[in-house]
């Protein structure tokens, strides 16, 4: 099967995705999903973890997005991620988001950052945190240059950073804003 025959079923999904027709989506995912494509298998997981397509299931979502995590996809081990820290698992979500972080995967980087500037499952550490928002920064996650311009705003990066959090701030939402309007959907829009 050549290259553009391999992307028509996943383009068929993706447009009945686009306009609503959530079982039929989902229908073509799975498909996709169980042959293996880690891309669908988290496009499963999140159909499930929604109940878009399909009735809610976090643990069904939980069980596509690790076989996704195991095929190497770095949204699978930032959703395995999320999935541990919604239940309170700090340890587990921390080292899903590092497997997605080594990556370079914005949202998981945030994440990391977070945990390491909030003391969530690991020893509060400013200079690490910042390491990494400043690394998910970099990737155009405005999640993270928003929690930046607080971090600067609030003078824990010292006295000087403070002006610069203040321009910093309105620049990272209006951003944002302008990016989601424009594109829909973004991993720079995943917190």
């Amino acid at each position: 099967m050549d290259t553009a025959s391999r992307k028509e079923p996943y383009r068929t999904a993706q447009e009945l995705l686009n306009q609503k027709q959530f079982a039929e989506a989902f229908a073509a995912y799975e498909v996709l999903a169980k042959g293996g494509d880690a891309r669908c298998q988290v496009q499963v997981g999140w159909m499930y973890n929604e109940g878009l397509g399909v009735e809610k299931n976090k643990e069904q979502a939980l069980i596509w997005f690790q076989g996704a995590a195991n095929l190497g996809s770095k949204e699978g081990a930032f959703y395995c991620g999320k999935s541990a820290l919604a239940c309170r698992d700090y340890e587990s979500a921390l080292r899903w988001f590092h497997q997605a972080g080594v990556q370079e995967y914005g949202p998981a980087l945030l994440w990391l950052g977070l945990a390491h500037v909030r003391g969530w499952g690991t020893n509060l550490d400013l200079e690490k945190g910042v390491k990494y928002l400043e690394r998910a920064s970099k990737t155009g996650n405005f999640p993270a240059r928003r929690e930046l311009a607080i971090l600067m705003i609030s003078g824990k990066l010292g006295i000087a950073k403070i002006l610069v959090g203040l321009i910093f701030f309105p620049y990272a939402v209006i951003a944002a804003v302008i990016d989601g309007l424009s594109r829909g959907h973004s991993d720079k829009l995943i917190g």
